[in-house]
């Protein structure tokens, strides 16, 4: 009995080696499907997350210089409306680089703002110029304004990424955004 228990144990290392030759050319891929299927199901049974915010772009490429309107969509699973405070919007996505990390402004006013539960949406610009510049040429990174405002961000590699006036959500990630030449 030991040795036939043995033998099974050899005959199964082997398989798992990938040196199996099965009469059933299929056992192999029915045990990676019931393994995906297992995997899906423990996807589907796992509690979704409370809160949750994603951004969406129409586009991972700009041009120097321009805007574009996404929306950041919030999923609030928990059963509450999230009542909060701010002037205009509640949240902003903002272009972030190495080199470039904007200050983030927030208009003052006092508004009311409601975050029902489920899923909604608000509306934000990305800009590809820089938030702020001096009329008395550059210091401490901060460019010199030109005759139509804000200058445009160098070409590059930059992250959209998400800001809120206070924390209301999980931020999530940031997504890659390339500026290109205008």
């Amino acid at each position: 009995m030991r040795t036939l228990i043995f033998a099974l144990g050899l005959a199964l290392a082997a398989c798992a080696a990938g040196g199996c030759t099965a009469s059933d050319p299929t056992a192999h891929h029915r045990l990676i499907d019931h393994d995906q299927a297992r995997s899906n199901r423990d996807a589907r049974a796992k509690p979704k997350a409370p809160l949750s915010a994603k951004i969406l772009l129409p586009s991972r490429i700009m041009a120097a210089g321009t805007s574009m309107t996404g929306k950041v969509v919030i999923v609030n699973n928990t059963g509450q409306a999230i009542h909060a405070s701010g002037c205009g919007s509640l949240f902003q996505v903002n272009l972030v680089s190495a080199r470039y990390h904007p200050e983030i402004f927030w208009t003052t006013c006092l508004q009311r703002f409601t975050i029902p539960t489920g899923r909604s949406s608000y509306p934000v610009t990305v800009d590809s110029k820089y938030h702020h510049c001096t009329q008395h040429g550059r210091s401490n990174d901060v460019p010199r304004c030109t005759a139509h405002g804000m200058p445009s961000l160098p070409p590059g590699s930059y992250r959209a990424t998400f800001f809120q006036v206070r924390h209301l959500v999980p931020a999530p990630p940031a997504i890659p955004v390339r500026v290109t030449v205008r």
